[in-house]
């Protein structure tokens, strides 16, 4: 054989043997490929709450008026919610509520599709809403859960390997600080007592793969139609709260940061919606928002009661020219803009990098078994 042949035929044979190994990472087809994993409240929640027999509900008329076919599907909204948003413009399937798929055979193919986690009424809290929800715990218990299933089926490599590929999406604390307004505790503590029982969930996400977080801090929770005073203004102590947990929410993720393996690291995009909200509402005529106190639907002052907007309910004409839609969700016009401020947006509205910026890091290479950390 001559020398050039020799070259070539050891060149395929090399070929053959990478191929093989990449196969074997590879098994289960589209497992490495990006997903999304949505953890949280209503801000998130696709349809999870459906599946409660007491949740918090947002599968009735008028809720899903503006949504594609002017359907009803459990999402807290008029149309799409954040978590749309965000999947559209990552580009990846949108993910399925976690208890439509969590006892069927095909669970860990739909789980490596990505899954929706986040619950209507749910706080970091355990306290908060338990009877009307999935709480985080729960959330994190069931997501630990279908990752081992995952593990069981196609390996840890793959499934570590999966889950660095994918985005890890939170936002949580709402209904912590709804909780508390007006009832004197100090800012300062309550918001240290909720990043101290949200470190360890963010923690335990890493430790089984998680790498790309995009985390949304709360609004400007004194301003909802359910919050505010008699003359209309926002809630300040209801806003000292919430921009106490922001700025500790923000410190936690470079805390997460800093604590993970320097070969191996986490990267993020937090998005600040208190500022984003006070900017878009600062210049909400001249984006179409002529209304930006009452709330679309619900009843009461600024249609801000606690009953949300009821079954039934007549919503406004125009959803269009309305922050809010019912007593504490966003119009899904205007969740659009935030999101998009997520996706484009720079400092002091994103830190320290956009989801934009967050997609395009490269995934680092693969990492042998005994690298790859289980939930067991």
């Amino acid at each position: 054989m001559g020398k050039k042949m020799m070259t070539i035929s050891l060149y395929c044979q090399v070929m053959h043997l990478v191929m093989c190994c990449l196969l074997c990472f590879s098994g289960y087809g589209h497992s490495l490929k990006s997903a999304m994993y949505l953890f949280g409240s209503s801000v998130l929640d696709m349809g999870t709450n459906n599946y409660l027999p007491n949740g918090a509900k947002g599968n009735y008329y008028p809720y899903g008026i503006d949504y594609p076919g002017g359907e009803a599907t459990g999402r807290f909204s008029n149309g799409k919610n954040a978590g749309d948003f965000l999947v559209e413009m990552v580009g990846v399937p949108s993910p399925k509520p976690s208890l439509s798929i969590s006892n069927k055979s095909d669970m860990v193919e739909e789980f490596l599709k990505g899954v929706n986690f986040a619950s209507g009424g749910a706080g970091v809290l355990d306290t908060t809403y338990p009877a009307y929800c999935m709480t985080l715990s729960q959330q994190i218990g069931l997501f630990n859960e279908m990752v081992e299933k995952t593990v069981d089926k196609i390996g840890h490599i793959e499934t570590f390997e999966h889950m660095k590929r994918s985005y890890i999406v939170l936002n949580i604390g709402n209904n912590d600080i709804t909780i508390a307004s007006n009832s004197g505790v100090d800012p300062e503590e309550y918001a240290s007592l909720l990043i101290f029982t949200l470190h360890p969930h963010l923690k335990n996400i890493y430790d089984v793969g998680g790498r790309r977080f995009v985390t949304i801090s709360t609004g400007a929770q004194g301003c909802l139609p359910r919050a505010r005073t008699e003359t209309g203004g926002c809630s300040e102590e209801t806003n000292k709260l919430a921009k106490a947990y922001n700025t500790k929410l923000a410190s936690l993720m470079q805390t997460l940061q800093s604590e993970a393996d320097s070969d191996d690291p986490l990267h993020y995009s937090y998005f600040d919606l208190f500022a984003a909200h006070e900017l878009l509402n600062s210049i909400r005529e001249s984006l179409g928002f002529t209304e930006g106190v009452v709330a679309c639907c619900g009843t009461g002052a600024f249609n801000g009661s606690a009953y949300r907007c009821a079954p039934g309910t007549v919503p406004c004409d125009n959803r269009t020219n309305h922050i809010y839609w019912d007593n504490v969700h966003y119009t899904e016009r205007f969740t659009g803009l935030l999101m998009r401020l997520a996706f484009y947006g720079s400092d002091p509205y994103v830190k320290p990098i956009n989801v934009k910026e967050l997609s395009e890091i490269p995934v680092l290479s693969l990492y042998p078994t005994d690298q790859v950390k289980s939930t067991k």
